[in-house]
Parts: structure tokens; sequence; C-alpha cells
């Protein structure tokens, strides 16, 4: 129907759906529980190249940024209330993208099939990439914009966690 539904908790009944882009797949909620990221993946005919940007306690759809070229937005992680990291699976890349401003920051490569999930360390200066169809996990440097090593992993790698001491 490509909406996304917000639910309150402690009813379990549904306060707004708002509409977002075609095929919505994964939400990421901002540290301050305000604002939300939907990535909209899109369907076989149509890759999606957008990602919707929610108010949570207004409700409503604060904007969409446009991916420009870079397709299928899957796995997310809020930095700081103002940036976040996407992960594109069609143009192999860890994407830092900026909600204020709208538009993709930067464009890191992992250059493995399927870059699926992310997770960022405690610090903000690493984030690991699974890469579910290369069976791999990529490392990069936020800071230096780069890769730094692409580590294999099992066959279909998608999930991935970073422990809360970073190590």
């Amino acid at each position: 129907e490509a909406t996304v539904s917000l639910i309150d908790l402690g009813s379990g009944k549904v306060v707004v759906t708002l509409p977002v882009g075609k095929a919505p797949h994964e939400a990421a909620v901002s540290p301050s529980g305000k604002r939300a990221l939907v990535a909209n993946y899109g369907d076989r005919e149509q890759p999606g190249s957008t990602l919707t940007v929610l108010d949570v306690p207004g409700g409503r759809v604060e904007k969409t940024v446009d991916l420009g070229e870079h397709r299928r937005p899957h796995g997310m992680v809020w930095l700081d209330e103002r940036r976040a990291l996407v992960t594109s699976e069609a143009s192999h890349a860890l994407l830092e993208v900026d909600a204020d401003a709208g538009k993709v920051t930067a464009a890191i490569a992992t250059d493995q099939e399927g870059s699926h999930m992310v997770v960022a360390s405690p610090d903000g200066s690493r984030a690991y990439v699974a890469n579910v169809k290369s069976g791999s996990m990529t490392a990069i440097d936020l800071k230096g914009k780069k890769r730094l090593a692409n580590v294999p992993a099992a066959a279909g790698t998608e999930g991935i966690a970073v422990t809360p001491d970073g190590k």
C-alpha cells in the first residue's frame, strides 16, 4: 500500500497511517525518537531510490529524499538527529544522508553484492555493512569516507551488530 503506520505502543492502536514511497522495507528512528526514516525499496519492475523522513510527534511526512542514482535503499542507522547511514543494494554502497538538507552527502563503495544492513560504532567513527549476496562484511572509516576492508563471512550474511564498547 506504500504506507507506514505509527502505533501507540501503550494501547496498540494505530495513531496515523502515512503515504511513503513504493514498497517500504525498513525504518529507523532517530536518537531522540522525533524523526524516522523509511527506505522505499521499490519492486521488481521499478527499483526504489527514495527515503521518506517522518516527523513522529507531528504524525506527518516531513519530506522525501531523492537518492539519485542509488537504488534499493535498505538498512539504515541514524548517526545523530540530522545524519543517517543507508545501504544501497543496487549501487553496492553505503550512503550518508543529511535528512535536514534532504540529500546524499557521501557515497562509499562497498564493491560487494547486496549491501544490506548497517551498524555504526558507538563513537561514530566506523560503520560496518553486511553484504548478503557476497557473504561478507565491509568496514568503513566514516571520517575519511572510505572503505577499509571487505571481510569474508558466512553465505547469506544479513544482520550485523557492534558491541557496546565498540571492540
